[in-house]
């Protein structure tokens, strides 16, 4: 069943998966990464690797392999040759630039050939679920294909990211390996061992903001940071208040009663506001700058929002238009540092008059 999954994928990216498949033995016993000596001025970590899969593909291009790699994913520019990536996301404290120093690694080259593998099949760009797989180019960079010599990435990226619920978020990237495409080899770099500094670090004003604007409800979001122990447990603060900021269309104010006697008596603290409000308004950016000073204003008094319920359809309260897909989104109304992290759980009621709410309410 999984295979017949995998090859119906596949057909639908143009891709046919084939049986045939190799494995490389690396110079590492087992895949394993791990994070050490983790503060607020540095952490270390390795990265190490004990296999590289081929797996033969066909395209809509022709025969390629594609290689993989345990917990990595696919890079590359596109039309180019594709190889594996490890990213990691990490916290970074306020006022500090990550930088990252290698301190060892081991190296060694593969010849694709010996395993019968055809060329690395080169890198698609990512299809929206609106795509239809048929109507989309496969994409071959001829060029990239000529180029002697290995190619790839600098070992080690990292890039900062945004600012999610008081932690600032950077992403470190991992290249292992490069390919020589004319001569068919891989070049895998293994039991990496590197040094990540924060330099400019303010411990302090890291601390007090990350106190500032905790909420247990974001733990989940913390724990899938690379290095999430640095940062000082909160335990006293699992039974603070739960606060939620309403923002919803003036019509629904009698509707919206019943929901909200529920949600106080669930213990949430509401903080209930309608356009109507001067300060509110009903435009998006009236409505985004309010909230985005409810929260600000809230962090600053250690009481920041952890949900925001919008109340009514777009046209009662308009979503904003995404930054790359140009569809309609509520994102922008809870990323307050202008970047695509949230730092509040945003949910809409789209109801287009009182007794659509009406049913959307009876329905919880």
């Amino acid at each position: 069943m999984r295979k017949l999954l995998l090859l119906i994928a596949a057909s639908l990216l143009g891709v046919g998966l084939y049986a045939q498949s190799a494995k490389i033995k690396l110079d590492a016993p087992t895949t394993r990464t791990t994070c050490t000596n983790n503060s607020f001025k540095q952490f270390d970590a390795s990265f190490s690797f004990n296999e590289v899969e081929l797996t033969k593909v066909e395209t809509k291009g022709g025969t390629f392999a594609s290689v993989s790699i345990p917990g990595a994913f696919p890079t590359g520019e596109v039309g180019s040759p594709e190889v594996p990536a490890v990213r990691k996301l990490i916290a970074v404290p306020v006022g500090a630039t990550p930088v990252v120093r290698v301190k060892s690694f081991t190296e060694q080259v593969y010849s694709l050939n010996q395993y019968g593998s055809e060329k690395l099949m080169p890198h698609q760009p990512s299809m929206s679920k609106s795509d239809d797989p048929e109507k989309v180019p496969f994409v071959y960079n001829a060029a990239a294909y000529a180029r002697k010599g290995f190619v790839g990435q600098e070992l080690t990226q990292v890039e900062m990211l945004g600012t999610m619920r008081g932690v600032r978020i950077a992403a470190l990237t991992i290249n292992p390996v490069q390919y020589d495409v004319v001569a068919n080899q891989l070049k895998v770099r293994n039991n990496i061992e590197i040094e990540v500094s924060f330099q400019g670090a303010d411990e302090v004003a890291t601390q007090r903001l990350y106190d500032a604007s905790f909420s247990p409800y974001f733990e989940t979001a913390y724990k899938q940071l690379f290095n999430r122990d640095v940062y000082t447990d909160h335990g006293d603060l699992y039974n603070t208040p739960v606060r939620m900021l309403v923002v919803a269309g003036a019509k629904f104010k009698e509707a919206l009663k019943p929901w909200l006697t529920w949600k106080a008596q669930k213990g949430f603290y509401l903080d209930v506001h309608y356009t109507d409000e001067a300060e509110v308004g009903t435009t998006n950016a009236s409505i985004k700058a309010f909230i985005h000073k409810k929260y600000n204003d809230g962090l600053a008094a250690s009481a920041a929002p952890v949900f925001l319920a919008l109340v009514g359809d777009t046209d009662v309260i308009s979503g904003e238009k995404g930054k790359k897909t140009k569809k309609v989104t509520d994102l922008y109304y809870s990323a307050v540092d202008g970047d695509y992290f949230p730092e509040m759980y945003t949910f809409r009621m789209s109801a287009s008059s009182p007794e659509e709410l009406t049913n959307i309410i009876d329905k919880y």
